[in-house]
């Protein structure tokens, strides 16, 4: 028996075929991770083409319930995509009757669709449809993605750290000028 679980386990884990497989949904990360038990094996499954809001974030709490209440205790297909640098399973999520969660999540306004890794034409106009109805995040004035504001922080990191650069060669200037000083001043000669 445990040797059946590793061997699943391995199969799941190492294969980048694309692989469908159902399973019954067992935890709630948040919005787009969820753990679906596969083969008595609970696997973390990062949901294919969307992101949600963190936690901390407008409208993450909600995405969160809306899976719970969408896919929590319920058999699901996992059609596995890859495994991302977290090692989850990045995979499109479906209720039995065929009811995606990526879309759902887009159609209330909750995800924004993930263009960096996804270039699905659905997923996009599902997202643009939202935006247009004004729902969920896009309620707000300004609903960043958290991707622009990891940008943003990037920039002003980047940014003060040019700032501290230039003090840092201010103080080099300066300490060459104050021992260049210091040196014709004391004028040292070679037999000294």
């Amino acid at each position: 028996m445990r040797v059946y679980l590793i061997v699943s386990y391995l199969i799941l884990c190492c294969s980048n075929v694309s692989q469908t497989f159902n399973g019954t949904v067992v935890g709630i990360i948040d919005g787009d991770t969820i753990d679906v038990l596969i083969n008595k094996t609970s696997m973390r499954i990062r949901v294919e083409g969307i992101d949600c809001p963190e936690k901390n974030q407008d409208f993450g709490s909600r995405a969160k319930q809306f899976t719970s209440t969408f896919c929590f205790g319920r058999e699901v297909v996992i059609k596995k995509k890859e495994f991302d640098k977290y090692d989850r399973m990045v995979a499109m999520v479906k209720l039995l009757d065929g009811t995606d969660l990526s879309e759902s999540l887009l159609l209330e306004g909750l995800a924004w669709h993930y263009k960096k890794y996804d270039n699905s034409i659905n997923l996009a106009e599902l997202e643009n449809l939202a935006r247009t109805q004004k729902i969920g995040i896009w309620s707000l004035p300004n609903p960043l993605h958290r991707g622009v504001l990891d940008i943003l922080k990037d920039v002003i990191k980047m940014l003060y750290n040019m700032v501290n650069i230039k003090q840092l060669k201010k103080v080099i200037i300066q300490y060459e000028f104050h021992w260049k000083f210091y040196l014709e001043k004391n004028s040292f000669s070679e037999n000294t």
